[in-house]
């Protein structure tokens, strides 16, 4: 969604992937799914040279974190995914903390059954 947004903004792109894991993206994910993924109004995209006008996309939509100034010959890109759902049971504010990891509290939610913490080997969070 995000790189559909970039696309209609205007600017002539072509995607340059710098990886393997791009090219795989480009080519198994984002081109067969490129007409669907407009069409899912549950995700809403901005892309923009501007850090302001995606910084105001994602105030907008109630995220409070705001991208740092970038070059305006750069793109930076939000997407947000609305899911509305309802939970089994209610659940209980509770900080989260990196097991090994660092003491920083990240803001959690305590659910008594049928949850699990898992670890991506790509990401230190």
């Amino acid at each position: 969604s995000a790189l559909l947004a970039a696309e209609q903004g205007g600017q002539q792109l072509k995607w340059a992937p710098m990886s393997e894991k791009q090219s795989v993206f480009l080519k198994e994910v984002f081109e067969p799914s490129r007409v669907e993924t407009k069409d899912i109004p549950e995700i809403e995209s901005k892309a923009s040279n501007n850090y302001e006008e995606i910084n105001a996309f994602l105030k907008a939509k109630g995220f409070s974190i705001q991208l740092d100034p970038f070059p305006e010959q750069d793109l930076g890109t939000a997407s947000m995914l609305k899911v509305v759902l309802d939970w089994q049971e209610a659940g209980h504010v509770r900080d989260v903390f990196l097991e090994g990891g660092d003491s920083k509290a990240y803001p959690g939610v305590f659910l008594k059954t049928g949850v699990t913490f898992e670890a991506s080997p790509a990401h230190p969070n």
